[in-house]
């Protein structure tokens, strides 16, 4: 049997730590600007969750999940 979740894994780990940057980044800038914080709180929230969400899926071994995780993580552009 194929291992689908291996096959994905390396793509779904550098989509983690690309968001997991990304969000660093903008919670450093949030401190510094209160307008900015109050605007990116609940993206920088649901980041969390779905960075979780991806790392849940590798454990699991859930190759759907995988797959839903790693297009969740990459809807968000490196903007």
């Amino acid at each position: 049997m194929v291992d689908m979740v291996g096959m994905i894994e390396p793509a779904l780990n550098r989509e983690i730590a690309r968001l997991s940057a990304k969000r660093e980044r903008w919670l450093m800038r949030s401190q510094n600007d209160i307008g900015l914080g109050v605007a990116l709180n609940s993206r920088i929230g649901v980041m969390g969750i779905e960075i979780d969400e991806a790392k849940e899926a590798m454990l699991a071994d859930d190759p759907a999940r995988a797959v839903r995780a790693l297009f969740a993580l990459r809807r968000y552009d490196d903007a």
